[in-house]
């Protein structure tokens, strides 16, 4: 009877064991899930920061774009002034 208890007392033992590896894995899997989710967020966050800085780049751009519009149609009234000056220093 001694041996039984003896070998019921080991399998506890391993169940024990099995026991403190089952719950280990599962703190390990939880803490693994904690950590890519902050990865995740990190990576949204910075995926968000990034959009940000390419709609002020596209502002940035449109604002130029329409200065050197401006710049266009000033220039071109120049170029028809001075033209049309020419033409009526001609014509006097």
């Amino acid at each position: 009877m001694g041996d039984i208890d003896a070998d019921i007392a080991v399998i506890k033992n391993d169940i024990a064991h099995i026991k403190d590896g089952v719950e280990e894995i599962k703190n390990n899997c939880q803490k693994r899930d904690k950590d890519c989710d902050c990865r995740f967020t990190e990576l949204y966050n910075s995926k968000a920061d990034h959009s940000l800085k390419i709609e002020e780049i596209e502002g940035q751009l449109s604002f130029h774009n329409k200065i050197l519009a401006a710049f266009g149609a000033l220039g071109l009234a120049l170029v028809t002034i001075c033209g049309d000056i020419v033409t009526w220093f001609r014509g006097v």
